[in-house]
């Protein structure tokens, strides 16, 4: 809700007196480039946002943002965040049952993973001694946004479903190396991204965008998706 209200309140703003349906279509047509402008304003994870191509498809059924959409209220998303970092923590402090069962948990994993011979699937799983390079963490990560995809619930999605997330992760990354990063992730060839595949795809995209290197010629042993290891 707080991305939906932050991105809605920086496209109202862009709204000049004259010219509104001209310019209102250009930040449609641009939306990838405007989340990602909001993301760098208010330091918020890309993750968060929703897929491009529905936003652009909502959005253009309001003929006057300046009418349709309210001005920011920057107080309320004040009274949010606190919610969320202040209020939220005192509560669950006030429930020390759950905490202490909670830290139990989490213990019980750690101690799993670092044992090679336990029973815990660890998402950061070796193959002749390689890492993979998704850390769990990320994969837990993109495993989230991979759900809000078209299609997830098969295990698989379409290129048309994943491409407005990867546009915008992408921070303006070429064309071609979000084709060359596509068809590296999708190592089984088979048109689609299972949950790993489209871990590794976020993961190079990311690299990518940070070190404004290429993507590489061929998948890198570590991003091999685990099920996919011979």
């Amino acid at each position: 809700a707080k991305v939906h209200a932050l991105v809605i309140g920086h496209l109202r703003s862009q709204i000049p007196m004259f010219g509104r349906k001209k310019k209102q279509k250009q930040l449609t047509e641009n939306l990838a480039e405007e989340f990602f402008s909001v993301k760098k304003m208010h330091d918020l994870v890309l993750g968060d946002f929703p897929d491009v191509e529905k936003f652009q498809e909502r959005l253009s059924a309001f003929d006057d943002w300046g009418r349709s959409f309210k001005k920011l209220d920057q107080r309320m998303i004040d009274k949010v965040e606190e919610v969320m970092s202040v209020q939220i923590p005192k509560l669950m402090k006030q429930l020390p049952a759950l905490h202490r069962e909670q830290r139990k948990e989490e213990e019980a994993n750690e101690n799993a993973a670092a044992n090679p011979f336990g029973d815990h699937i660890d998402f950061s799983g070796t193959d002749g001694g390689v890492q993979w390079a998704v850390s769990g963490a990320q994969k837990s990560h993109w495993d989230n946004v991979f759900g809000d995809l078209p299609g997830a619930q098969t295990g698989k999605v379409t290129g048309k479903a994943v491409m407005g997330t990867m546009k915008s992760a992408a921070q303006g990354l070429p064309t071609s190396y979000l084709r060359k990063i596509w068809n590296l992730a999708d190592n089984d060839k088979d048109g689609k991204l299972s949950a790993e595949e489209f871990a590794v795809a976020m993961h190079l995209i990311t690299h990518c965008s940070r070190s404004k290197e290429a993507p590489p010629e061929k998948l890198p042993a570590d991003l091999i998706p685990p099920s996919q290891r011979k």
